[in-house]
């Protein structure tokens, strides 16, 4: 193919990329560009921008869900937190911390959101177990007392922490894994990608998980170091290595 337009961005290292309904296309970026972390709304015939902000926290990835909602990980670049974007001016609606859970060197990395607007994630954890883990988060969650920012659990903006070391260690990994992409198919079936960082050739497996009740379903193996995920219009499911 041939390059339509290009446009400048609003911050360094470029990460995140999604389109809104209506076409428009916001990134973000990693690299903080002395005034922040900055975002940028472009229109797809030219690139002309429409909107930017400067963020106080990364963004590694970004999804906007059916209702038009941006969300954005912010894996190790501050917070462990998912941020909730709007998607007209730009600036944080709201943002949910995560870090209760999973600690020091604990990454929220992977995200993708499903047909009802609740998110998904995965998480990368140096060396440790409990990053053996996919989390499902409420969509329509707020924070009390009309914060912007505020703390969640299981029952407060987490619908389910899963475990799915049963059927990674049933198909053959370690306990060391670290989770990687996510992505949701047409079934509402929840595919996320994990590496397992405690077995020599570091082996990778998806992770299938039932969409409406958060139970995992099975592991296969993927190859080695696989990082994203997708399914196709057939109902088959991509991974890169």
């Amino acid at each position: 193919g041939n390059v339509i337009a290009q446009t400048a961005v609003a911050g360094r290292n470029t990460r995140g990329v999604a389109i809104t309904a209506a076409g428009h296309v916001w990134i973000s970026s990693s690299v903080n560009g002395g005034n922040g972390y900055g975002w940028l709304k472009v229109e797809p015939d030219g690139g002309a921008t429409l909107a930017s902000f400067q963020n106080d926290l990364g963004s590694y990835g970004i999804a906007i869900d059916p209702f038009g909602r941006i969300w954005s990980a912010t894996s190790w670049l501050g917070g462990e937190s998912l941020q909730w974007i709007d998607a007209d001016r730009g600036g944080v609606v709201q943002r949910w911390l995560l870090n209760q859970y999973c600690g020091a060197s604990c990454y929220f990395y992977g995200l993708t959101v499903d047909v009802n607007g609740d998110t998904w994630g995965t998480f990368w954890k140096d060396g440790w177990n409990d990053s053996a883990q996919v989390y499902w988060m409420d969509g329509d969650y707020r924070c009390p007392n009309n914060q912007t920012t505020c703390t969640v659990s299981d029952g407060n903006g987490i619908r389910r922490r899963i475990d799915v070391r049963g059927v990674l260690n049933a198909a053959g990994a370690s306990r060391i894994v670290g989770g990687r992409g996510v992505a949701v198919d047409a079934n509402n079936f929840v595919w996320a990608v994990f590496n397992d960082e405690g077995t020599p050739g570091r082996p990778s497996y998806a992770v299938k998980i039932d969409g409406e009740t958060g139970e995992p379903i099975l592991a296969t193996r993927t190859g080695r170091d696989s990082v994203g995920i997708t399914p196709d219009a057939d109902g088959f499911i991509w991974v890169v290595n």
